[in-house]
C-alpha cells in the first residue's frame, strides 16, 4: 500500500513539473503548425503576404539581412522563422524558412527536427542534394520546398557522404516557389 501511495505521489509531482515547465518556458513550442509546400503556413503565404503584415503580426524583434541587393531577409530567431522578399521588386514574401524552436510538420508528414533525410527520400522518392557557400548545410530540393541538415565540418565537403547525411534530422525547412525548376518541358 505504501508503494502504491509513493508511486501516486511521484506521478503527481512529475506531472505537475512537466505541466508547469511547458507553461512557463516561452521557447517551448506549444503548437505544431502545418507547413505547406509552395504556400507557407497559417495565413502566411509566399507570393501573397506582404512583409509589412509579417512585421505587424510578429513585431520588430528581428535581424535584418541584406543579400547583396538580391533580397532582404527578416529573421525571427526566437520564433524559428525567417521571411525573404525582393525590396526592389515587391514587398511580398517569396520564401519562408522554419528552424528550431518552430514546431512544424509538412503536408507530406515531414516533421522539423524529428524526421530525417531518409524520410524525405521515402516521401519524395529521391534526394536532390546541393550545398552553397558558406557550406554549412546540405539541402535537398523538391517542388515548393527544401529540407536542410547541418554539414558535419569534420568531414570533407566533397565527395558528400550521402548515407551519413540521410540519417540526420531535418534542421531547416524552406518553403518557396521553385516549381519552374521542376517543369518537364
Amino acid at each position: 500500500m505504501k508503494e502504491a501511495k509513493n508511486t501516486i505521489i511521484f506521478t503527481f509531482i512529475l506531472s505537475c513539473l512537466l505541466f508547469f515547465s511547458f507553461e512557463i518556458h516561452p521557447s517551448y513550442p506549444k503548437e505544431t503548425k502545418q507547413i505547406i509546400a509552395g504556400r507557407g503556413f497559417d495565413n502566411y503565404q509566399i507570393g501573397v503576404t506582404s512583409i509589412q503584415t509579417i512585421i505587424n503580426d510578429y513585431g520588430k524583434d528581428f535581424k535584418k539581412i541584406e543579400h547583396n541587393g538580391y533580397s532582404t531577409e527578416l529573421i525571427y530567431e526566437n520564433l524559428g522563422l525567417s521571411f525573404s522578399y525582393h525590396p526592389e521588386v515587391s514587398d511580398t514574401i517569396f520564401a519562408i524558412e522554419f528552424f528550431h524552436p518552430f514546431s512544424g510538420i509538412t503536408d507530406k508528414g515531414i516533421i522539423l527536427n524529428i524526421s530525417t533525410m531518409a524520410d524525405v527520400e521515402i516521401i519524395h522518392d529521391s534526394l536532390d542534394w546541393y550545398i552553397t557557400k558558406p557550406f554549412l548545410e546540405w539541402y535537398s530540393e523538391h517542388p515548393g520546398i527544401e529540407y536542410a541538415v547541418p554539414r558535419d565540418t569534420s568531414k570533407p565537403t566533397f565527395p558528400m557522404d550521402e548515407e551519413f547525411y540521410k540519417k540526420m534530422k531535418i534542421s531547416r525547412i524552406v518553403v518557396l516557389d521553385n516549381f519552374e525548376d521542376f517543369d518537364e518541358d
